[in-house]
């Protein structure tokens, strides 16, 4: 289980709906996010509602995807005649209903509140966006000056240190863990999880410290940045890379190199990394790999091989901004650089 922490306590009639923009979107919860920046609206693409403890039953539940989180904690996503269903062992279910525009929670009789909110924010919202047509890579965002790239890989790749030493040498964070992307009329990826998490050795070398405080921080350090290293709005995303960290070789010291992959190399190289793909499981797997080809068509997709070394961080940043220097850095190469 999760560490512990007080209780999530039940919603009641009069609890107050507070919006926050987030993933091109805009959630209603009752549920506060300190996460996100709240804002004053009516509208909402998103609502988190409460639900009792006990969740109603299914009709014809069919089990979907599964994904294990930890080695005693998993989710689960189920089917069934009304919508969507995902599980979570600790902090109760999650129902997605009209689309995945209304979603339900019925909460575990002892969940933890920054569990939940983890929950919502990595895979609640991830989910919702892909009902919906939209999808959200596993990996981390930066504004630069032609535009946004991301930075895809599993756990403890390097995915936000990268990120951290962009945003410190001028670059403004999109979002962290989570990539939402749209397709049309052309791939855009929007402000998330503003809140980098660095591994105490990344947070430490970036000068933030070393602690991790909180159950929140699964044994990494939260990073505040400030308003100005924020992207605030909408952006084109120019490219997507794949990390595949390297040994210090003192016989090649290039800090940073990308192989372009073709297209349908990409695009299966996408799905792996696609936020919710092991949710959505075989029977969605045509429409994750429709997403994912359709943006490899679009955006160049690299694979990414980076210096494991924090000594060279800063000479593999300079290499990934030279690249993306001007708007020329849109197109497709031709090979390696």
């Amino acid at each position: 289980m999760r560490e512990a922490a007080p209780s999530v306590s039940r919603a009641s009639d009069e609890a107050v709906m507070q919006a926050y923009p987030a993933f091109g979107g805009l959630l209603r919860s009752a549920l506060s996010f300190p996460e996100l920046r709240a804002v004053h609206s009516d509208r909402c693409d998103w609502e988190l509602l409460q639900g009792p403890a006990r969740a109603p039953d299914m009709a014809a539940p069919r089990l979907v995807g599964a994904e294990q989180i930890t080695k005693s904690l998993r989710v689960r996503l189920f089917a069934h005649e009304r919508g969507w269903r995902l599980v979570y062992d600790d902090t109760g279910s999650f129902d997605f209903l009209d689309g995945g525009r209304r979603i339900v929670w019925y909460p575990a009789a002892d969940a933890v509140v920054e569990a939940v909110r983890l929950d919502v924010l990595g895979r609640v919202l991830p989910l919702a966006l892909q009902i919906g047509g939209a999808g959200a890579l596993h990996g981390s965002a930066v504004e630069l000056e032609a535009g946004a790239v991301a930075f895809v890989a599993p756990k403890r790749h390097g995915k936000s240190t990268l990120a951290r030493a962009l945003v410190a040498a001028g670059a403004r964070l999109l979002s962290d863990d989570v990539v939402p992307i749209r397709l049309a009329p052309y791939p855009v990826t929007y402000p998330g999880v503003q809140r980098l998490r660095l591994w105490p050795d990344s947070a430490a070398w970036h000068g933030d410290g070393s602690r991790a405080d909180g159950p929140e921080s699964g044994g990494r350090t939260p990073v505040e940045l400030s308003d100005l290293e924020l992207a605030d709005r909408a952006t084109p995303l120019r490219a997507v890379y794949l990390l595949s960290p390297v040994p210090p070789d003192p016989a090649n010291p290039t800090p940073a190199r990308r192989v372009p992959l073709p297209h349908m190399d990409a695009a299966l190289a996408l799905v792996t990394q696609m936020k919710v793909a092991n949710l959505l499981g075989a029977e969605q797997a045509g429409a994750t790999l429709g997403f994912c080809a359709a943006l490899a068509g679009e955006v160049p997709v690299y694979r990414l091989e980076i210096v494991r070394d924090f000594h060279h961080l800063e000479d593999a940043v300079a290499r990934i901004l030279e690249w993306h220097a001007t708007s020329r850095a849109t197109s497709r190469p031709a090979e390696a650089t």
